[in-house]
């Protein structure tokens, strides 16, 4: 099993039910702890923005957005950098847990000051 430790340094008792939400999303500690080990790479960056894409054991991937800037922006991503040429490729927000369209194309996203997105594609 190829797995990385997750390490948590904060007080947990400090936390609200939204924070300890997140710690708990099975969906994304799944991303995680995919058995396939093989680590996220960054496909994409436009300023203060970057796209990375990992693939998973399921023969889906996950793609995280993020926005390393203290002011918010946009970030467009085609298909293509993410190698969906074939199809369009459903998105389903792991965060939300709900699905979030379809990546075909070209699709823009704007992230607040140092947010980070995370889909699975497929």
């Amino acid at each position: 099993l190829a797995c990385s430790p997750l390490m948590l340094i904060c007080d947990l008792d400090g936390l609200g039910e939204e924070e300890l939400g997140w710690l708990r999303n099975a969906e994304a500690l799944a991303v995680n702890q995919d058995a396939l080990g093989i680590p996220a790479r960054r496909v994409l960056q436009q300023g203060t923005c970057e796209a990375w894409l990992k693939p998973l054991a399921d023969g889906t991937a996950a793609l995280g957005l993020f926005n390393r800037g203290s002011q918010g922006a946009e970030l467009s991503l085609h298909a293509a950098d993410v190698g969906c040429l074939d199809s369009p490729q459903a998105l389903r927000d792991l965060w939300l847990k709900q699905p979030d369209g379809v990546l075909a194309g070209k699709r823009q996203w704007w992230l607040q000051p140092h947010e980070g997105l995370l889909y699975k594609l497929g």
